[in-house]
């Protein structure tokens, strides 16, 4: 019966130690191509053969072991459910925690406010456990930010609804994303296209979205399209159809839902199109969260914390849907 090759075996004919040859077995990046190879070529040498259950069993323990070793990046939310625990799964969460892992970061969620911990007991409980990257998700209600010490943190904002503290951000260019629905429109052969988007929004995204569709209407206005087409109000279904008729527009560039069913024959693109089947823009919130992880990281590796000199923007465009 042939002895079977241990890992001791190899570490003493190569000269490495146990972990070292246990880590170039398998590939780790630790370890130099050069002994990586050295090592290979004695174990195949010698016969040495893994066992397959107890690789399997020991590399569950590692990854466990080295994901419990990473630094926590926090996602903070106020959701009444947690982003993670969303079915589907909040494209949100799979962007942000995705990236996490990508750099080497363990995703973890906190909850604040009415749905979670109170913002100063979160702060008191991030800075006990050592967490220094903090993202925050489109918070319902931006306050809570402005109760919470960050002078510890670096921080970056998901989306334009944090104002006040003002920390990095990423968000969807919606200069962009509005021009795109316009000429998508245009493109389809509409010639009269309006935009409704609720006041407090255009508010809290500085006019974007009116600024893309006046330029868009500045470069491609008619004499049937002379005057821009713009409503800005509450949402409100109702009051946007009936605009729509008396202006006789062929196509317009709504915020949301509710239009599009109820005038099946108008050409209707939604900015943010948040179900399958829909025309418009979907923002892709995933590559949102994920570079709002960029601008912690990048903070992190320079050693900057509490709130920047000057904010930055990443803006990131969206992809257009056709629907069914």
């Amino acid at each position: 019966m042939a002895m079977e090759i241990s890992l001791k075996d190899i570490a003493a004919a190569t000269g490495f130690s146990r972990t070292t040859v246990s880590l170039a077995l398998r590939g780790h990046p630790r370890i130099s191509e050069t002994t990586r190879e050295v090592i290979c070529k004695a174990a195949k040498e010698m016969g040495y053969q893994p066992h397959a259950d107890v690789s399997r069993v020991l590399g569950k323990i590692r990854e466990k072991r080295e994901d419990f070793d990473r630094p926590v990046m926090a996602l903070i939310s106020d959701y009444d459910i947690p982003a993670h625990a969303w079915s589907p799964p909040s494209s949100t969460w799979v962007g942000f925690s995705a990236r996490c892992r990508e750099l080497g970061y363990r995703p973890e969620e906190f909850q604040v406010g009415t749905s979670g911990l109170p913002p100063k007991r979160l702060t008191q409980i991030l800075n006990s456990r050592g967490i220094r990257g903090v993202v925050f998700t489109g918070l319902e209600n931006p306050a809570l930010a402005a109760d919470m010490d960050l002078s510890t943190f670096s921080c970056a904002a998901i989306g334009n609804s944090l104002q006040t503290p003002r920390i990095h951000r990423a968000t969807s260019d919606k200069y962009f994303n509005t021009q795109l629905c316009c000429q998508e429109l245009w493109a389809l052969g509409a010639r009269r296209i309006g935009l409704a988007i609720p006041s407090f929004q255009e508010h809290r995204v500085e006019h974007t979205f009116l600024s893309g569709y006046l330029v868009f209407h500045r470069l491609h206005h008619h004499k049937g399209w002379k005057t821009p087409l713009v409503k800005e109000d509450a949402w409100n279904p109702d009051a946007i159809i009936t605009w729509i008729e008396r202006f006789r527009m062929d196509a317009c560039v709504v915020a949301y839902e509710g239009v599009s069913e109820r005038l099946p024959d108008l050409k209707i693109a939604e900015v943010n199109v948040m179900s399958p089947g829909r025309t418009g823009v979907n923002q892709c919130h995933d590559r949102i969260a994920a570079g709002a992880v960029d601008l912690v990281d990048a903070q992190l590796r320079r050693n900057l914390y509490g709130l920047p000199d000057y904010q930055k923007s990443m803006l990131v465009k969206g992809r257009w849907f056709s629907g069914s």
